[in-house]
């Protein structure tokens, strides 16, 4: 698909890793939409001390 050559051609990602990726979104995210709860479960995650409310309203 156009979206993976595109994926591969502008990271560093090989079509593998970009499946494995969009595999574990879709498990987490079923309908294909990041919520914004969501989206601050996983910044606090990665960022514990990142006042992940405060960051999502720019994201």
């Amino acid at each position: 698909p156009k979206a993976i050559q595109m994926l591969k051609a502008n990271t560093n990602f090989s079509e593998e890793q970009i499946r494995e990726w969009h595999v574990g979104f879709l498990r987490d995210c079923p309908t294909g939409h990041l919520t914004k709860d969501r989206f601050v479960s996983v910044y606090e995650q990665f960022y514990p001390g990142g006042k992940a409310k405060e960051f999502c309203k720019y994201a």
